[in-house]
């Protein structure tokens, strides 16, 4: 968090730094740490900061909402107002472009989590979310890579069990070949709920216990 405070401009270190611990304390389970770092951007002027400040605030709020599995109506303004700024997978500075991956991860949880009622639209903005990091899974291999797994959970949402795992194993290789702890995590999660709907219970907890080892080593 340090070092990422030093790699912004001066005039840049508050909202810029206070937004990015609040998201990283958030997924190290620290919430009062996170909280506080959110009490200090709220006792800001959101209407003093540039769009791309605004942008990098609601980048990690999102974040923080997902950690703290507030996926209602606060999660849906947070992206509905960073999207309302005409960033899209083609345009996003390099330091928005998580956002689209997170955008991919929230939309499933929310599909994941939805009433009956619901399910039809959560999923439909899921496939949507799928769609954006597609785009920018041309110029990222990290998001080709989160692109990859969001669609290996789709297809297993489809029944195409198989297809989802191969894609799942490409991902994972390219997880390795990136060293990306978190997509290598992504991935042994949807692969291990693979498993358990082809009712395949031994491979399900050697996935699960993967991404348990995973979590646990890194804090989340």
């Amino acid at each position: 968090i340090e070092t990422h405070r030093r790699a912004f401009p001066e005039s840049m270190v508050g909202d810029a730094y206070y937004s990015f611990a609040m998201a990283a304390f958030s997924m190290l389970g620290q919430r009062q740490e996170s909280n506080q770092y959110l009490k200090r951007l709220k006792q800001g002027n959101s209407e003093d900061r540039s769009l791309y400040q605004q942008s990098i605030f609601l980048r990690h709020l999102v974040v923080y909402y997902y950690e703290q599995d507030e996926l209602g109506g606060p999660m849906d303004d947070a992206i509905r107002e960073f999207l309302s700024f005409g960033v899209t997978p083609k345009n996003s500075y390099f330091h928005n472009r998580a956002f689209f991956i997170h955008q991919a991860k929230i939309r499933f949880a929310q599909y994941h989590t939805a009433p009956a009622e619901q399910a039809e639209s959560k999923r439909n903005q899921w496939i949507q979310a799928i769609r954006d990091l597609e785009v920018l899974g041309r110029y990222s291999v990290i998001a080709r890579c989160n692109a990859m797994i969001m669609q290996a959970a789709l297809k297993r949402t489809k029944g195409s069990y198989q297809e989802a795992l191969h894609e799942l194993d490409d991902a994972e290789l390219m997880a390795k070949e990136q060293n990306n702890p978190i997509a290598i995590f992504d991935a042994a999660y949807h692969r291990a709920l693979t498993w358990k709907a082809l009712k395949n219970q031994a491979a399900a907890a050697i996935d699960a216990e993967l991404a348990v080892q995973l979590a646990t080593k890194h804090g989340w």
